[in-house]
């Protein structure tokens, strides 16, 4: 659960997970969900650990825009299964409401996260394989598999 303010919380849980699994589910030929690195099996490469550093959230009345914004601002620390550390990738995601009319502020608050859910989606499918430490981690592996 996210909490951009002391009166505002805003449940990402469930969808979260759908989001990465899914996102790595079109990275990876084979993702496994666990709750903790020491449940990752053998032949695991990778561990990438989510986690929401920050949210945040402006309201028309703050902003005098007529849009309801998310910011969620992620860190993916990623490791090899040993634990060596490759990266911590920082992904900021967006969204806002088209506009705050006819919306109450709960369905507003709801579509502006989804729509920064997409958004991390998104980056992730689009970036992740662009990080350079990931890169090299993969060209390591490549070269590793080719040798005889």
């Amino acid at each position: 659960m996210a909490q951009p303010n002391s009166t505002t919380r805003i449940q990402i849980g469930a969808a979260q997970v759908d989001l990465l699994t899914k996102a790595f589910n079109g990275l990876f030929s084979q993702v496994i969900v666990v709750s903790s690195r020491e449940h990752a099996g053998p032949g695991t490469d990778l561990v990438i650990t989510p986690s929401v550093r920050e949210t945040q959230l402006s309201t028309p009345s703050e902003s005098y825009l007529n849009v309801y914004e998310v910011w969620i601002k992620y860190s993916l620390d990623i490791e090899t299964a040993d634990g060596v550390p490759i990266d911590s990738w920082f992904l900021p995601a967006y969204g806002k409401t088209p506009s705050s009319y006819l919306l109450s502020r709960t369905t507003a608050i709801e579509e502006a996260a989804i729509i920064a859910l997409r958004d991390a989606g998104a980056k992730l499918m689009l970036d992740f394989f662009r990080i350079p430490a990931i890169y090299g981690w993969m060209q390591q592996q490549a070269a590793a598999v080719e040798e005889p």
